[in-house]
């Protein structure tokens, strides 16, 4: 996952994401299902709270914040807590083995937090004083920066929610929901 630096908002940064396992999907609880029907017409909306959405991996970093600079490259971890999150779509029909299934496509994900926290090891090459000082900052300032950065965050998570739907879809054929 690769962020570009934007020179003119107040998060300037060059931040790639590597090696990253998005943990907490499974303890999602959906609370609302709209726009589900039999004719696979309209847009399907699917509401749901995740307690806890864990990003762990690596990361590389260089730029500033908001009127800090930042640099290092390290192990990461970013723990988004009491999320309501928003999940719409629109659904194709595929043919599969006599069987009309559905197919996500035209993705929109939103996900509100109740808290974010940080955790960036060996920012500044290591300086610990510096590097505490930055993740204090980064937590304590989370939706300023989360609201600068949340398109970028949300785009994996996009992706593995339509990866899991389109999975279990294909495993059912779409009629079977209605009968």
């Amino acid at each position: 996952m690769i962020f570009e630096r934007d020179v003119h908002g107040p998060v300037s940064i060059d931040v790639t994401l590597t090696d990253v396992d998005l943990i907490g999907f499974k303890n999602m609880k959906f609370t609302a299902i709209k726009g589900f029907q039999a004719d696979l017409s309209g847009r399907t909306e699917l509401i749901a709270t995740i307690p806890e959405l864990r990003l762990k991996g690596h990361y590389k970093i260089d730029g500033q914040i908001l009127v800090l600079p930042i640099k290092g490259e390290g192990d990461m971890e970013i723990v988004i807590s009491g999320a309501q999150s928003n999940y719409s779509f629109d659904m194709k029909p595929n043919e599969k083995k006599g069987k009309i299934h559905a197919v996500v496509e035209h993705v929109k994900f939103n996900i509100e937090p109740d808290q974010i926290k940080f955790r960036l090891d060996n920012l500044f090459n290591g300086d610990k004083t510096l590097g505490d000082n930055i993740n204090l900052f980064l937590n304590e300032n989370w939706r300023e920066l989360y609201a600068e950065t949340k398109t970028n965050l949300l785009k994996p998570s996009s992706i593995v929610m339509k990866n899991i739907i389109n999975s279990f879809l294909d495993n059912h054929p779409y009629e079977h929901f209605f009968e």
